[in-house]
């Protein structure tokens, strides 16, 4: 074959190990035809091929041709190629294909080839093709023992620009800043490829589709940095299955959905201040993708979906300051992940951040931004699992944070945080078990519901200072430490805070919260509740709701006392703590109860360890006890009940504590408008109740029936209504001292069948009457059972009907009326027999028989028997003074009374009989002393004697014979018969006044 200059040249070059330089003035690149080649720069394709596999010339030198035109068919098949072929600036005619050999290397720079084809090849060498224009390009069952470069090349092509499968390049497969712009179809295509280094895209322009599949493997990282890939809405890489020591894709821009599906990355994957485009869809596709690190930080933006479903990331999904945007919905899917950390800082998703299941060792979502208003949630986290913190402090979410039974091990911090979602849940951590401290912190605001049912909480739950325009649901919820509330906000419709079933380990403090609607803790068990300045305001409904609690410690609804200046309670509605346990105290000092109407504090069924204390309490409306259990006491001082109280049998009910059983009730000072009610309650120790005014108009003010206790003092009262005290039991003393008391009603005070084991001490009291009433008296003791009763002074009744009383104090100062029937006592308390007897007519129902037999009795017992005498003969003249004048028989019983009295003294004063005796008698020994009377019978006269006569007729037994002797006449006659009409008197008296002695004894 005869050669042309420029392949003699070649030759040449060849021989000597040099490069054939045929000009280097014209770029094949820039040129439009290969007629700018002169015929002298032409190099046939066959004496190319020629040259490579020629053998003679120096061992392993290359085929090196710059600025040449090769013509003819560049297709080499079978055998080897011995020699290196490297073109620079050529340009060549026909697509250039190895097929079925061996071969040393290739270099092709700043060449212009229509195509590059091989098949079956080895090449033992380097494969470049850098900063080349090139067509299609296509290999197939390719071996390079070194890199492959195709580094600033362009390729250009309607077709797949470049398209590979089954060739491995031990060395690094490089595309960078390649430029490949398909018509429509894929721009790189590679199948079942190995790369024992790295794959470089980096600063790559590709239109169309970027794929490697076939599980390939790239042992070094694939660099896609700065590299620019745009497919539409289509996949714009696709590289599932990949294998690969790290993916870089620092400040790419990439227009369509970059998908690493399975794939399996060692290293890092980085798109760092990349642009990731697929609107509405995709734009990062990495489900059940395997990686060591995951970055998407330093401005990146994603305009599309970030998917990385069931993932493995074995250090740090970063996402700081990522923008996800123009999202169908779906921002961020990691449901299923395992990730060892995830840091989303200062990121901004436009739709949902799904991260169902994950598993991860930290989460951190530090003033990130996720908005999806209009969806059932935004951030989800649903039954993940957080081995250490979940960080959320900043976070800004529009829609649902949901943490549904979501585990974390540390804490979760939502210090910062704003939720909204108006008209439902801001935060779902139902069922959520959260080790640590779960963290809302001072600027948390959340505009929607926070549910916590069902969570556990392993250290404490601080909301202190959070705000919330929702509810938050407690409920069953388990805290294993204190849940603190200070300070926080609450507004909402209802129950805002609904915490029924709650446990908490430690504390529930919630000083200073402002709750507009019901705070609901039934069946709250915790170590003390604390309420102290907290504002609770759910008018006409419940403020509290503190049914069935375990207080282990004190429940503080007032002011603290261990805490100065904390405030007070405040709680515009109901507050019920029925059937509660508390173990220490209950304080409501110095809080303000609103209700009217309706009970302000029900304590129904309550069981307290220590005291109720109501210091400077304020009561709008009822406050209840009804059926307590206090160990130590309930104190009231200074405290106001304003009125508005319930509606009951006794009026307005303003303080009740029915059946309640308590150490001490002590009431100082303090006014109550309305009535307050002790009924069948019991204070072991006593009742004091000093320095209040109780008014309750017509209505019954102290209802205290059935009360049972040890000692009852009413000192100081001011009361306005009745008092009623009836079938209470006292086992010390019941004492009345400067109490006032007034009333429309009668009686004014009711003690009936009251039992007093000590003292009854009334004389304090002072009963004022607002206008003359008749009917009833104004004390009623009736049937009472007392030691000693002290009576009031001044002008009152009292009825003392079937009394029993050790010992009955009688003033003679006082001016009281009492009823007596069925009275019995037995010591009148040191008076006057005058006294007594002058007591014992006040009865305006008259004569009653028993009670001067038990005066009488009591002198006897103390040995006087005189004064014994003189109350029964007062008994007889009581009655007899008694006795009426419409019949003719009770004048004749009236003056055989007078008689007796006179006489005989009733039989009690037999010297008045001695007395009349001894008066008659000398009446007539005088008289008769200077008369001669005219014997009857001459012959048989006895000797006269005046004292004789006398004594003859007053006495009708005796026979002195000198009546019978001797007859008078006139006026001595009319003696006579006075004598005998007396002394027939007197012995009748004094045998009916010993009938009746003899008949009593």
């Amino acid at each position: 074959m005869r050669l042309t200059p420029a392949e003699k040249a070649l030759r040449d070059a060849l021989e000597q190990g040099g490069e054939a330089v045929l000009g280097r003035d014209i770029d094949p690149r820039a040129i439009a035809s290969a007629d700018e080649f002169p015929e002298s720069r032409v190099v046939r394709a066959d004496v190319l091929a020629e040259l490579v596999r020629d053998g003679s010339a120096a061992y392993g030198a290359a085929v090196r041709l710059t600025g040449a035109r090769v013509t003819g068919d560049m297709l080499f098949r079978y055998g080897r190629l011995g020699r290196p072929i490297r073109l620079d600036l050529c340009w060549v005619d026909e697509t250039v294909g190895f097929a079925e050999l061996f071969m040393a290397g290739i270099e092709l720079t700043r060449c212009h080839l229509p195509g590059l084809r091989t098949e079956s090849v080895d090449v033992e060498g380097s494969f470049t093709v850098r900063d080349c224009h090139l067509g299609p390009t296509m290999l197939a069952d390719t071996r390079v023992h070194r890199s492959m470069s195709f580094e600033d090349s362009r390729f250009i092509t309607a077709e797949t620009p470049f398209r590979a499968h089954n060739f491995n390049v031990w060395g690094n497969l490089l595309f960078d800043r390649a430029r490949m712009f398909a018509g429509g179809e894929d721009a790189l295509h590679t199948e079942r490829f190995a790369v024992g280094g790295r794959l470089g895209l980096a600063g790559l322009r590709a239109r169309g589709s970027v794929v490697f599949s076939g599980a390939s493997k790239v042992d070094g990282r694939v660099d896609m940095t700065n590299a620019v890939i745009r497919n539409g809405d289509g996949t714009a890489v696709d590289a599932r299955r990949l294998t690969a020591a790290g993916l870089y894709g620092d400040g790419m821009r990439c227009t369509g959905t970059l998908d690493l599906r399975h794939a399996t990355i060692t290293g890092t994957v980085a798109f760092n201040g990349a642009v990731l485009a697929c609107p509405k869809g995709y734009a990062l596709h990495a489900g059940d993708v395997a990686a060591d690190r995951i970055e998407l930080e330093s401005g990146a933006r994603v305009q599309g979906a970030v998917s990385l479903p069931r993932s493995v990331i074995r250090d740090t999904l970063a996402m700081r300051g990522l923008s996800v945007r123009e999202t169908a919905g779906r921002a961020v899917v990691a449901s299923g992940a395992r990730i060892t950390n995830l840091v989303a800082d200062n990121a901004s998703f436009d739709g949902h951040v799904a991260l169902d299941e994950i598993e991860a060792t930290y989460v951190r979502l530090v003033d990130t931004r996720v908005s999806c208003p209009h969806d059932a949630w935004s951030v989800s986290l649903q039954s993940a699992t957080v081995r250490r913190e979940l960080n959320c402090e900043g976070l800004y979410n529009e829609g649902t944070l949901n943490a549904y039974a979501a585990k974390v091990g540390t804490g979760l911090v939502l210090s910062g945080a704003r939720l909204n979602r108006p008209d439902g849940r801001a935060l779902n951590a139902s069922r959520a078990v959260i080790g640590g401290r779960m963290t809302f912190g001072e600027a948390f605001q959340a505009d929607g519901d926070i549910d916590l049912s069902h969570a556990d909480i392993g250290k404490s739950l601080a909301m202190d200072g959070a705000r919330v325009a929702g509810k938050v649901r407690l409920f069953r919820c388990r805290v294993r430490s204190d849940v603190l509330l200070r300070n926080a906000t609450v507004e909402g419709a209802g129950i805002v805070i609904d915490g029924i079933g709650l446990r908490v380990d430690g504390r529930f403090t919630a000083r200073n919260l402002v709750a507009r609607g019901g705070l609901r803790l039934t069946a709250i068990s915790t170590d003390s509740l604390v309420l102290t300045g907290a504002r609770l305001i759910n008018p006409d409904a419940n403020a509290l709701i503190a049914s069935r609690a375990e207080v282990r410690g004190d429940l503080v609804a007032g002011n603290d006392p261990y805490s100065s200046n904390a405030g007070s309670f405040w709680a515009e509605g109901r507050v019920i703590l029925r059937d509660a346990t508390v173990g220490g105290d209950v304080i409501l000092d110095g809080s303000v109860l609103r209700a009217p109407g309706h009970h302000a504090l029900d304590c129904t069924g309550i069981n307290v360890g220590g005291k109720v204390s109501l210091h400077g309490t304020e009561v709008d409306g009822t406050a209840g006890l009804n059926q307590a259990r206090v160990r130590r006491r309930i104190v009231s001082n200074g405290a106001k009940f304003t009125g508005n109280g319930v509606e009951s049998a006794d009026g307005p009910v303003v303080l009740s504590a029915l059946r309640t059983i308590s150490g001490d009730l002590v009431i100082e000072g303090g006014s109550f408008r309305g009535a307050v009610r002790l009924t069948g309650a019991t204070f072991d120790s006593g009742v004091r109740i000093n320095g209040a005014s109780i008014t309750a108009g017509s209505g019954v003010a102290l209802v205290a029936a059935e009360l049972t206790c040890g000692v009852l003092r009413l000192s100081e009262l001011d009361v306005q209504g009745a008092v009623v005290l009836a079938r209470s039991r006292v086992s010390g003393d019941l004492i009345c001292e400067a109490m006032s008391v007034t009333s429309e009603s009668r009686p004014v005070v009711t003690t009936r069948e009251a039992e007093i084991a000590r003292r009854l001490s009334l004389d304090g009291l002072v009963v004022r009457r607002p206008r003359v009433m008749s009917g009833s008296m104004d004390l009623d003791l009736s049937a009472i059972r007392a030691g000693s009763v002290d009576l009031p002074q001044g002008e009152c009744s009292v009825d003392l009907r079937d009394a029993a009383v050790r010992t009955l104090v009688l003033d003679p100062t006082d001016t009281t009326t009492v009823l007596l029937s069925g009275l019995t006592f037995d010591d009148p308390g040191g008076a006057s027999v005058e006294t007594a007897l002058a007591w014992l007519r006040r009865d305006p129902t008259g004569y009653q028989h028993q009670a001067y037999e038990q005066l009488a009795a009591h002198y006897r017992r103390i040995g006087d028997d005189a004064a014994a005498r003189t109350v029964l003969l007062a008994r007889h003249r009581h009655r007899r003074d008694l006795l009426g004048r419409s019949s003719f028989g009770h004048l004749l019983m009236k003056a055989w009374g007078y008689i007796q009295d006179a006489m005989v003294g009733y039989g009690y004063r037999p010297g008045l009989a001695a007395l009349w005796f001894a008066g008659l008698l000398a009446f007539g020994t005088v008289y008769f002393a200077g008369k001669t009377l005219d014997p009857i019978d001459v012959n048989r006269q006895p000797t006269f004697t005046s004292f004789g006569y006398s004594l003859d007729l007053l006495v009708p037994v005796l026979r002195l014979e000198q009546a019978a002797s001797f007859d008078p006449r006139g006026l001595d006659l009319w003696v006579a018969y006075g004598l005998i009409f007396m002394g027939a008197v007197l012995v009748t008296t004094i045998g009916a006044a010993v009938t009746r002695i003899l008949g009593r004894r």
